[in-house]
């Protein structure tokens, strides 16, 4: 029988709350572009690349804030010292550069502008759900064998098949 996980935890292979957000934001860039809404569609695709990279901060146990922070703080853990892809963490940095020039220039939006706001935002959002997905099976094996060593440790049989070494 699988063990049920702890209350407020991310179950291994199901997607997080964040995640989920994530993709809901990048459903609605999606849209937003479709219909000829490309200033929105940016946006909507910023906030989606943020909510994946926050999720990825949480999972590490570092909240992030406002945007520049999310950036800095995801390439510097996520990418920098937990090994994902760095073209990802270019992205995500592009991608929010891109949301603020079209908050602060006026003008028109060009659709190729939105379409490629969406295709980053998905790109980091496949890449972030992969290894958040990666980061909770190793965590969970992590686990597994820890409570197996602990009840090897305590008279039960070891992971090994041998009697546990005793200490003194």
């Amino acid at each position: 029988m699988a063990e049920s996980p702890t209350p407020g935890e991310p179950t291994p292979g199901a997607p997080t709350p964040g995640i989920l957000r994530a993709r809901e934001e990048l459903a609605a860039a999606e849209l937003l572009a479709v219909h000829g809404l490309p200033a929105p569609a940016v946006a909507a695709a910023v906030r989606s690349a943020l909510a994946a990279a926050d999720d990825a901060l949480v999972l590490l146990g570092r909240p992030a804030g406002a945007a520049p922070g999310t950036v800095s703080l995801f390439v510097r853990y996520v990418v920098g010292q937990r090994g994902l892809d760095a073209r990802t963490g270019q992205r995500l940095r592009a991608l929010v550069n891109r949301g603020r020039r079209v908050e602060h220039v006026p003008g028109a939006v060009p659709a190729s502008v939105a379409a490629a706001a969406v295709s980053d935002a998905r790109e980091v959002l496949d890449a972030v759900e992969d290894w958040v997905a990666a980061s909770l099976r190793v965590a969970a094996e992590r686990a597994r064998v820890v409570a197996a060593t602990a009840t090897a440790g305590n008279g039960g049989p070891s992971p090994s098949g041998r009697p546990a070494r005793r200490r003194r």
